[in-house]
């Protein structure tokens, strides 16, 4: 990392705060992609309980609930008292509404100037530490893209680095291979490990910070889901949409891990601190909606660090075939 501006210098703790859940319910072309109604005070009092704990790195997007995250996570920061410069706030780009309820993939420079303008007001700052394209296709033309734009928003100081929030990681090797940008955020969790072997082992990989997302495999990989298992889930719970085919896998690997929940420690508790406890993983980013999953998260990061890996290969030795590209 030497000779380059990282986020990673600012960290005191590997542990994030993801606040897709913060922006309530949204449907996008039909669909819904968001994690169900929360009120607007009860999400920033958790974002400044988060903040008391010492919680520093915010993941947000301006796709979730249309910019509703990031104006609640804006009114928590700037509630807190604490100076921006203490906080690493990254969001994302690339959604754009062109009808009601209409959205397209737009990674144009016009749009991101237009859409990063709209980021800083809600989040009440003058610039971000991280700019991330917010799922490309896994296919995307890096080789070929302008970085003029980005180039001259970091020379002002109005985004500190860029990169790429990648749909898989197959999609973060294409990345990697043309070495864009220097952060990623990747999926990396106990059930799908698959970028330990395509993306950490790369060459390239020294010149990134990873960010690894969805640790607790959208709420597959907690105590809760192990011993109650609901039958479906709220029409604007993004999940509800999800193929009945994965569900049952994950269901049937969440069982397979049950051994680690232990006395005192929950299986979200394993889950996030093997996230923590990876080298390549800079920063880890759960989701919460209430206080009672917040301090339970934080636990995670005063746990030993994850020694059951081995444990975990044999349980779940790879993700379902259907889930790799032929």
């Amino acid at each position: 990392m030497a000779g380059r501006y990282s986020f990673t210098a600012k960290l005191k703790s590997k542990l994030g705060l993801g606040t897709w859940q913060l922006g309530g319910p949204n449907f996008v072309n039909g669909e819904p992609k968001g994690w169900g109604f929360i009120e607007e005070n009860m999400a920033i009092n958790l974002l400044i309980e988060a903040i008391s704990n010492g919680i520093r790195f915010f993941d947000t997007s301006d796709a979730y609930g249309r910019g509703q995250s990031e104006s609640i996570l804006g009114k928590a920061i700037n509630a807190s008292g604490i100076p921006r410069e203490e906080f690493i706030i990254c969001t994302k780009f690339g959604n754009r509404e062109i009808y009601p309820d209409t959205f397209i993939l737009d990674f144009s420079p016009k749009w991101m100037e237009q859409a990063l303008s709209l980021s800083l007001k809600r989040l009440q700052t003058n610039y971000v530490d991280v700019l991330l394209f917010h799922s490309p296709p896994d296919n995307f033309d890096w080789n070929s893209y302008d970085i003029t734009l980005l180039r001259k928003l970091r020379s002002k100081g109005i985004i500190k680095q860029w990169g790429v929030s990648s749909k898989s990681v197959y999609g973060a090797k294409e990345v990697m291979k043309y070495e864009f940008g220097d952060v990623l955020q990747v999926i990396y969790n106990l059930i799908d490990r698959r970028a330990e072997n395509l993306l950490f082992n790369e060459v390239s990989s020294s010149k990134y910070d990873f960010i690894g997302r969805v640790p607790l495999a959208s709420g597959f990989l907690t105590s809760k889901r192990l011993h109650s298992l609901p039958q479906s889930f709220e029409k604007d719970n993004y999940r509800s949409s999800m193929n009945e085919k994965d569900i049952n896998w994950l269901n049937q690997s969440v069982k397979k891990l049950s051994f680690l929940e232990t006395a005192g420690k929950d299986l979200n508790l394993a889950a996030i601190n093997f996230c923590l406890s990876n080298k390549d993983i800079a920063v880890t980013i759960p989701g919460c909606r209430n206080i009672d999953q917040l301090l339970s998260n934080l636990k995670a990061d005063t746990l030993p660090r994850f020694n059951q890996k081995s444990e975990v290969e044999v349980a779940l030795p790879s993700v379902p075939e259907w889930w790799i590209p032929k």
